[in-house]
Protein backbone atom coordinates (compact mmCIF):
# COMPACT_ATOMS: atom_id res chain seq x y z
CA UNK A 1 0.00 0.00 0.00
CA UNK A 2 2.68 2.26 0.89
CA UNK A 3 4.50 1.32 -2.67
CA UNK A 4 0.96 2.54 -4.23
CA UNK A 5 0.73 5.63 -2.37
CA UNK A 6 4.75 6.43 -2.88
CA UNK A 7 4.14 5.76 -6.85
CA UNK A 8 0.82 7.42 -7.13
CA UNK A 9 2.30 10.97 -6.39
CA UNK A 10 4.15 11.80 -9.30
CA UNK A 11 6.63 14.71 -8.82
CA UNK A 12 7.40 16.37 -12.50
CA UNK A 13 11.05 17.30 -13.19
CA UNK A 14 12.55 20.44 -12.01
CA UNK A 15 9.30 21.99 -10.61
CA UNK A 16 7.45 22.60 -7.39
CA UNK A 17 4.17 21.38 -8.37
CA UNK A 18 3.12 17.31 -7.28
CA UNK A 19 0.00 16.16 -9.26
CA UNK A 20 -1.89 13.42 -7.21
CA UNK A 21 -3.79 10.96 -9.84
CA UNK A 22 -5.94 9.66 -6.86
CA UNK A 23 -7.72 13.11 -6.23
CA UNK A 24 -6.78 14.52 -9.30
CA UNK A 25 -5.46 17.62 -7.69
CA UNK A 26 -2.50 19.55 -8.63
CA UNK A 27 -0.35 20.72 -5.42
CA UNK A 28 1.94 23.47 -5.47
CA UNK A 29 4.72 24.27 -3.26
CA UNK A 30 4.84 27.23 -0.74
CA UNK A 31 7.63 28.64 -2.88
CA UNK A 32 6.30 28.58 -5.78
CA UNK A 33 3.20 30.05 -4.75
CA UNK A 34 5.22 33.13 -3.59
CA UNK A 35 6.97 33.17 -7.16
CA UNK A 36 3.76 33.28 -8.88
CA UNK A 37 2.20 36.21 -6.20
CA UNK A 38 5.74 38.44 -6.64
CA UNK A 39 5.14 37.41 -10.96
CA UNK A 40 1.40 38.61 -10.53
CA UNK A 41 2.67 42.17 -8.33
CA UNK A 42 4.69 42.92 -10.74
CA UNK A 43 2.81 42.49 -13.79
CA UNK A 44 -0.06 45.23 -12.25
CA UNK A 45 2.61 47.33 -10.71
CA UNK A 46 4.27 47.49 -14.94
CA UNK A 47 0.46 47.20 -16.18
CA UNK A 48 -0.06 50.55 -13.74
CA UNK A 49 2.96 52.11 -14.59
CA UNK A 50 2.11 52.00 -18.42
CA UNK A 51 -1.36 53.45 -17.64
CA UNK A 52 0.02 56.39 -15.70
CA UNK A 53 2.72 57.02 -18.46
CA UNK A 54 -0.44 57.14 -21.62
CA UNK A 55 -2.39 59.39 -18.95
CA UNK A 56 0.69 61.79 -18.74
CA UNK A 57 1.39 61.30 -22.43
CA UNK A 58 -2.13 61.76 -23.00
CA UNK A 59 -2.29 65.49 -20.71
CA UNK A 60 0.99 66.31 -22.38
CA UNK A 61 -0.76 66.07 -25.97
CA UNK A 62 -3.93 68.20 -24.28
CA UNK A 63 -1.83 70.84 -23.00
CA UNK A 64 0.45 71.30 -26.11
CA UNK A 65 -2.46 71.32 -28.01
CA UNK A 66 -4.45 74.15 -25.58
CA UNK A 67 -1.44 76.16 -25.66
CA UNK A 68 -1.00 75.91 -29.68
CA UNK A 69 -4.77 76.85 -30.09
CA UNK A 70 -4.13 80.01 -27.45
CA UNK A 71 -1.06 81.16 -29.52
CA UNK A 72 -2.93 81.30 -32.62
CA UNK A 73 -5.94 83.14 -30.87
CA UNK A 74 -3.44 85.71 -29.44
CA UNK A 75 -2.65 88.80 -31.50
CA UNK A 76 1.18 90.66 -31.51
CA UNK A 77 2.30 93.07 -29.49
CA UNK A 78 4.05 95.81 -31.16
CA UNK A 79 5.57 98.83 -29.03
CA UNK A 80 5.76 102.32 -31.50
CA UNK A 81 9.42 103.38 -31.91
CA UNK A 82 10.18 106.68 -32.10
Amino acid sequence: MINFIRTSFTRMKHSTIIYDPLTKKTLIDNSLIKALEIAEARKSRIKKNKELATAELATAEKQKSFEMSESHECKPFFKNKQ
